[in-house]
């Protein structure tokens, strides 16, 4: 069932159209009307009093001069709404404006990841900012939405045949297997030569960029139970976190796994670097750093011994308050590509001052291996999936392989 949610006083003709493509490609449709004020012009299967009284909003204050509050309870009743119904879900559909986003973003985030999510909207790039970090799918309008026209079919039809398309795609069983694996691109030998190993031994490794939306959504599986362990190679995001760069993946980064006690290998890569958009977005604090431009909108910023030193207070706070299995693993010679002897990051007293500050602060429970090798290497990658791998139960593939394993 296909979630369309919208105003219907306003867009009415557009749904409808919407609902009669979506049932005309053997979809079924649940109508939920969030709007705010005048008439409805489609008979709604949730009404948009239903959806005020989840949001705990009354609709008689819609004609006050900031209708902000009124906007913020109704997007909290489709939330909650759209949370009860997710089992019955194989997507969702938004339409409109700034207001279609307002409303739909908190709820189309909130739906389980891979489900697809698709805001059709003249205010594509408020919308990205609203679901950053998310699955949604956005998709400009060259159109506003006033009644049905031949471009405004075009665009309503495309979005109904992507919906639907991805709808019909089954969810992967996942079975337990899967590992998450962080990387960046200073840190991808080591991270691949991981997944090979992992997957080599029956685990399903997946990798995640650590560029902020990738450690959130590393965060939100943990936290759906459908990630099994991590191996978390790649915590560059708490550098962004602590200097203000564009990566962070807020402040809550590797606290799902600690809560859900599932087996973790834990390393620093790339926390040598803070991410920055173009060189004048480094704040004016950071600008006398050692600075590399990896393109023309990313500048990154050399974390020094002062960083260092509180990232792995950090990182020791975080990993202490672990429930599961977790072992530490510290390269020599680099935390990245651009940290190695030679690199434009290269600097071992910084590196130093980070482990230092890390080793002393964690508890005896907590594994630490010094793997003696910079960390953007195979080597390293190996010997960390190795670590993990001696956290996790056999797999299968072992039990074949080692018929001693019980």
């Amino acid at each position: 069932m296909i979630l369309l949610a919208g105003s219907f006083d306003t867009k009415a003709a557009e749904f409808a159209h919407l609902r009669d493509v979506l049932v005309a490609r053997g979809e079924q449709v649940l109508l939920v009307d969030v709007g705010t004020s005048g008439v409805p012009g489609l008979v709604a299967d949730v009404t948009r009093e239903a959806i005020a009284r989840a949001g705990d909003v009354t609709l008689g204050d819609r004609d006050r001069a900031d209708r902000a509050p009124v906007l913020a309870g109704m997007a909290e009743g489709l939330r909650r709404l759209a949370l009860e119904r997710a089992d019955d879900l194989t997507g969702a559909v938004a339409v409109g404006g700034s207001g279609a986003v307002a409303l739909a973003a908190p709820a189309f985030v909130a739906l389980p990841l891979g489900m697809p999510k698709l805001l059709l909207t003249t205010m594509a790039e408020v919308a990205a900012q609203a679901t950053s970090g998310s699955d949604v799918i956005v998709v400009p309008s060259p159109v506003d939405f006033a009644g049905l026209n031949g471009l405004t079919r075009l665009v309503l039809d495309r979005a109904a045949a992507m919906v639907s398309a991805a709808a019909a795609v089954p969810e992967p069983r996942e079975g337990g297997r899967t590992v998450a694996v962080t990387m960046f691109g200073v840190t991808t030998t080591a991270a691949t030569e991981a997944a090979r190993v992992l997957a080599s031994a029956g685990w399903e490794p997946v990798a995640f960029h650590a560029n902020g939306a990738g450690g959130r959504t590393v965060e939100r599986l943990v936290r759906d139970g459908r990630i099994a362990a991590v191996l978390d190679l790649t915590t560059t995001e708490l550098a962004d976190e602590l200097l203000g760069g564009k990566a962070t993946a807020g402040p809550d980064r590797l606290g799902a796994a600690a809560r859900a006690g599932i087996p973790q290998v834990v390393s620093v890569g790339a926390l040598d670097i803070a991410n920055f958009g173009p060189p004048d977005t480094v704040p004016a604090r950071l600008r006398s750093r050692t600075m590399s431009q990896h393109g023309p909108l990313d500048t990154l910023v050399r974390t020094n011994s002062e960083d260092g030193v509180r990232l792995g207070e950090i990182l020791a706070e975080k990993l202490t308050a672990a429930t599961g299995p977790t072992t530490v693993v510290l390269p020599e010679g680099g935390f990245s590509s651009l940290g190695a002897a030679g690199g434009a990051f290269a600097d071992a007293d910084a590196d130093a001052a980070l482990v230092q500050s890390l080793v002393t602060r964690l508890s005896e429970n907590i594994r630490v291996v010094h793997a003696g090798v910079p960390l953007d290497t195979a080597d390293f990658g190996r010997i960390a999936a190795q670590e993990l791998l001696a956290l996790l139960p056999p797999s299968e593939m072992d039990r074949h392989r080692h018929p001693h394993i019980a």
